[in-house]
């Protein structure tokens, strides 16, 4: 599948040295608003910006989009604007990571290098699971949630949809965070 990566920025290599590393897909180049997105950005250069979208898909240049934005909330929305553009929205997994065969991965989530996601694990639609951060068993990570580089999500923990865990941070076993039942 040819892809486009909204996000020019850190992520977005992250993401774009993730899809290199696999060899699954096509990397066709980068959506970015930003009138200068920053150098050294590998596999493609910038194709346009958000209202490229229709364009981009229609004339056939991407199928695809993975959007590489670490704001949860506008990460949600870009991929809504892709999506009304036709593009789908292909999950990534890094070829460093470990991934059990009974985990569930939703379209659009990022597993990025050396991170490992347990038997049973849940990684909603959209989240992110950075770079050496683990998720294990019967684990839950909500939908556009973000889990940074090194964090720990123990067993049968639950991350809300859109909630935030900073690298090196430590959910423990059967933790709720940012769900109802939580004070967090």
């Amino acid at each position: 599948m040819k892809l486009a990566i909204y996000g020019a920025g850190g992520l977005g290599r992250v993401v774009a040295e993730s899809i290199l590393r696999t060899g699954a897909h096509d990397l066709a180049g980068f959506i970015d608003d930003s009138p200068t997105p920053p150098a050294g950005v590998p596999g493609g250069s910038i194709l346009g910006g958000s209202d490229d979208l229709a364009d981009l898909a229609a004339s056939g240049a991407i199928e695809g989009v993975v959007v590489a934005i670490g704001a949860n909330a506008v990460r949600a929305k870009l991929a809504a604007k892709a999506q009304a553009a036709g593009l789908a929205l292909p999950a990534i997994v890094d070829a460093t990571a470990v991934l059990s065969p009974s985990a569930n991965v939703g379209e659009g989530a990022v597993i990025a290098a050396a991170a490992v996601i347990g038997p049973a694990a849940t990684i909603g639609r959209l989240a992110i699971v950075n770079a050496a951060a683990v998720v294990e068993h019967d684990a839950t990570v909500g939908e556009a949630a973000y889990v940074g580089p090194r964090a720990l999500i123990d067993a049968r923990a639950r991350i809300a949809e859109g909630a935030w865990i900073d690298g090196g941070r430590v959910v423990g076993k059967d933790e709720a965070v940012g769900c109802d039942d939580t004070q967090e």
